[in-house]
Formats: structure tokens, sequence, C-alpha cells
């Protein structure tokens, strides 16, 4: 059994994964203490992958999943669908799995913290 902490393992990552990505906004929350939460859907993750036993490999594997990720800077609340965003300095805070009883498999949830969220710039900026 390893017993590696999978949060540094996970910051290390979280980076180079969302290069590969194209990432939109759905919306912004505030909650009553004013602190922003932005939940996000990954378009495009162009990380493919050899990993069926035939070498074929697994494409757009994230491809429409949710990001829920906290944001500790000023954020405005925002009800729109906004392509091409960038989270500033995103870490994982916290990692953890779920599994049935019985199962062989787990869900491994991971809580997402960054600074702030970078929009892209409009023509002529």
């Amino acid at each position: 059994m390893n017993d590696l902490n999978g949060v540094v393992i996970a910051n290390n990552g979280i980076q180079n994964f969302l290069r590969s990505c194209e990432v939109a906004l759905i919306k912004t929350t505030l909650n009553v203490n004013g602190q922003a939460t932005a939940t996000a859907i990954i378009l495009q993750d162009r990380n493919n992958y050899p990993a069926k036993k035939n070498g074929e490999a697994v494409v757009n594997p994230n491809g429409g999943k949710n990001l829920t990720v906290h944001i500790t800077g000023d954020t405005p609340v925002i009800n729109q669908f906004v392509t091409g965003i960038q989270f500033e300095n995103l870490r994982v805070t916290s990692v953890y799995a779920t599994s049935q009883q019985d199962s062989t498999f787990a869900t491994v949830h991971y809580s997402l913290t960054a600074d702030r969220i970078i929009f892209p710039k409009k023509q002529g900026e």
C-alpha cells in the first residue's frame, strides 16, 4: 500500500492538466460570508492516454465534467457562460475517495481553490 500525500501529487499535476483543457465558466456564487465559488465545465480535454488493452487512446477523458473552485480573491457574481477562462494559482486543498460497500472502485474527490478567475481578453485589448 502506498502512503503518499495525494494533495502534493495532485497539485503538481493540476496545472499541467488544465493547460491542455478548454474550460468555460458557468457561474459564480457568493455565500453569506462573501466567499466565492466558481462552477466551470471542461469543454475539451486534450490529455489523451493509451489505457485500453489494445493500446487505443482514451480521447477527451474529462470533457463535459464540472469543476467547482473556491475563489479567495474578489469575484463578481456572474451568471453567464464564458469560454476560455483560466484560474490563477489553482491548487488542490484536499483529496479523498469514496466507494460503495463491496466495490473494487472508488471515486476520487478534489477540493480546488484559486486566487482569481482570469477572463479572456476582448478583441482590441
